[in-house]
């Protein structure tokens, strides 16, 4: 009978110890997940009119966007800088919807100083009503992710996306030594 029971012991570690494995193994998939689809808050708000100075470009895939806008940035930042003129809030970028592209244009906020050469001058127009979530990352890859966690959410609160999106760029690894992304990814809706 003894034989019986320490081999029905012996049984009962082995299975614990692999089930403490699967266990650990599960653990370890959550924590990946939740680092890469982290818990949005979304809030409702109107969005302020904004006076900008950009530079614009015709997208027609959703994968030129990084690529295109990174360039733009860099672009409006030198012309921006040879004029001497002072940024008067963070920078910007603006999606509007264009028949089967869109229209994305990199710009940053300069007051009323005059428009430096090479660049256009936009007026983005106020919303009544938006809903807006905030991206943090070391870098960009998770923004997409965070623009479709909120367009999921516009949709499951029965609102509709209109007008121009809009992500404020908080803060940049440009800024300093904080490093890091935060950006306002803002989407008015009716």
């Amino acid at each position: 009978m003894a034989e019986l029971l320490i081999g029905r012991r012996d049984q009962l570690r082995e299975q614990l110890d692999a089930d403490a494995r699967r266990l650990r193994s599960v653990e370890a998939r959550l924590r990946t997940i939740e680092k890469e689809n982290p818990v949005n808050t979304f809030t409702e708000t109107p969005l302020p009119q904004l006076r900008l100075v950009q530079l614009s470009a015709r997208i027609e895939e959703m994968s030129e966007i990084e690529e295109e806008i990174g360039g733009m940035f860099g672009r409006v930042n030198a012309l921006i800088d040879a004029a001497g003129v002072d940024r008067v809030g963070p920078g910007i970028a603006t999606y509007t919807t264009d028949g089967d592209g869109m229209v994305a244009a990199a710009a940053e906020q300069i007051g009323a100083a005059p428009v430096p050469a090479g660049l256009d001058a936009a007026v983005v127009p106020p919303q009544q009503r938006a809903l807006t979530t905030r991206y943090v990352g070391d870098d960009l890859s998770g923004i997409q992710q965070a623009w479709q966690a909120l367009v999921a959410e516009v949709e499951a609160r029965g609102l509709v996306p209109q007008g121009t999106c809009r992500e404020v760029y908080e803060r940049t690894p440009f800024d300093g030594p904080a490093g890091g992304w935060v950006v306002d990814l803002q989407q008015p809706v009716a």
